[in-house]
C-alpha cells in the first residue's frame, strides 16, 4: 500500500483571483501483513471430565468387565480456524477478539478414539490456551442371559482444557527433551 503527502498551496493574485498550486510532497510505502484464518496446532489437552472404558471378557462361561480409566493427558495435532484472521506477525500479548479460535485436533496415539473440538485464544501467534469437548470412544455392550447380544462403538463427550503451539516450536520443544544419539 502506497500512502502520499500533498501539499496544496493557495495563493491570491493582483486582481484577488485564488491560484491553487498541488504539489506532491512525498510518498511512504509499507506492507499489510496478511491475515491467517487456518493454522496448524499441537500441543497438549488435559480431560477435567472422568472418561472410562469397560472391558468385557467371557471366560469359563463367566461374564466379567473391568472398568478403566483413559489417560487424562494426550498429544494433540489439530486445526486452528481464526474467523476473523490472525496476524502472526504481531508478537505483543494481547486480549483482542482476532485471536479467539475454533480448533478440531486429534490424540496423536489413538486417533479414532478421541476428537478434540474447542475454542481458544492465542496469547501471542502461535502459543494457544483452548477448553471445549472431548469426543472419546466408549464400547458399549448389550447383555442377555449373562451373554453378549450387540456391542456397539458410540463416542461420550468429556470436558478439556488444552496448551497448542505452532508446530515447528512443538518439534523444536521435543527435541530438547529426545535422548541425545
Amino acid at each position: 500500500t502506497r500512502l502520499w503527502y500533498i501539499i496544496v498551496v493557495t495563493t491570491k493574485d493582483e486582481t484577488g483571483k485564488d491560484n491553487e498550486i498541488v504539489v506532491v510532497a512525498d510518498s511512504i510505502f509499507y506492507r499489510v501483513n496478511k491475515l491467517y484464518h487456518f493454522f496448524p496446532a499441537a500441543g497438549f489437552a488435559f480431560r477435567i471430565t472422568d472418561a472410562y472404558t469397560v472391558k468385557y471378557e467371557t471366560a469359563n462361561n463367566i461374564v466379567t468387565s473391568a472398568k478403566e480409566s483413559k489417560e487424562l493427558t494426550t498429544i494433540i495435532v489439530g486445526l486452528k480456524w481464526f474467523p476473523k484472521g490472525i496476524n502472526i506477525r504481531e508478537t505483543n500479548f494481547a486480549l483482542n477478539t482476532p485471536r479467539l479460535s475454533i480448533m478440531v485436533a486429534l490424540d496423536v496415539k489413538k486417533p479414532k478414539d478421541n476428537l478434540y473440538l474447542g475454542a481458544g485464544w492465542d496469547m501471542v501467534p502461535g502459543f494457544n490456551v483452548n477448553a471445549g469437548c472431548n469426543f472419546y470412544k466408549y464400547t458399549k455392550y448389550e447383555l442377555v442371559s449373562g451373554l453378549l447380544e450387540r456391542q456397539q462403538d458410540v463416542y461420550k463427550p468429556a470436558f478439556y482444557v488444552g496448551v497448542t503451539v505452532d508446530p515447528s516450536l512443538f518439534v523444536n520443544a521435543l527435541k530438547l527433551f529426545s535422548p541425545s544419539k
